[in-house]
């Protein structure tokens, strides 16, 4: 029980530290095209227009990790002139699966003169994902 509280414990530090990656891979789409993510991460799976002249492309990211299960055995022989008596016990943390799903919206203009498609669109901002997400 208390390897899987550390774990968890770890796996929220990474949670926030690899949330900053995600800002930054984010980041980096400023100024490109929607074609370039789409390129990197497939299709959206969702685009809105917001009413002021953006469009929200938004994808979807499915996760799933594991927590393997832990057995702890502790055993001991007690030796009785000439018998020995033995005696153990096992502590057994089963594992767990946990899995989520996170939104990454990136926004995007309409270039101008440009014809309609992905190419069409220059990413000018995104919305921070939840810290949870990677």
């Amino acid at each position: 029980m208390r390897n899987q509280r550390r774990l968890a414990a770890i796996h929220a530090l990474l949670a926030v530290i690899l949330g900053a990656c995600s800002v930054a891979t984010m980041k980096s789409y400023e100024g490109k095209t929607v074609l370039d993510v789409i390129l990197d991460y497939g299709p959206p799976s969702a685009a809105y227009d917001t009413g002021d002249g953006r469009r929200a492309f938004v994808w979807t990211m499915n996760y799933a990790y594991g927590l393997p299960a832990q057995a702890t055995t502790i055993a001991s022989v007690a030796n009785y002139g000439n018998q020995s008596f033995y005696s153990a016990s096992t502590l057994v943390s089963p594992g767990a699966t946990f899995s989520q799903s996170c939104n990454y919206a990136l926004f995007a203009v309409r270039k101008n003169g440009a014809t309609d498609g992905p190419a069409a669109w220059q990413v000018v901002d995104f919305a921070k994902p939840r810290l949870d997400c990677l």
